[in-house]
């Protein structure tokens, strides 16, 4: 299921903020597709909201990366608090 946490519109008055001063706002793409994760970084990079960071879950989202989970651990485990995607 879908659902909106805040409307376009209110997004764009936040990110727009007051002159000479930046957004406090962050704001995170979290598309993924568990069947094929390569659509969701090329999706990301064709079109998203300017200042937004993809993140990925295999990469950004998942403490082991690319390196092959166990049973015991999943296949998403929370990262460290200093594992954090880069702006793009």
């Amino acid at each position: 299921m879908h659902t909106t946490i805040i409307s376009a519109e209110t997004l764009q008055r936040q990110l727009q903020g007051e002159p000479n001063h930046t957004s406090p706002w962050v704001i995170l793409d979290v598309t993924f597709d568990l069947f094929k994760p390569e659509e969701a970084r090329q999706a990301f990079a064709s079109k998203h909201i300017t200042g937004a960071i993809h993140a990925d879950l295999d990469h950004h989202l998942s403490a082991n990366g690319d390196a092959p989970q166990t049973a015991e651990e999943g296949t998403a485990v929370a990262p460290t608090a200093t594992a954090t995607p880069e702006a793009s």
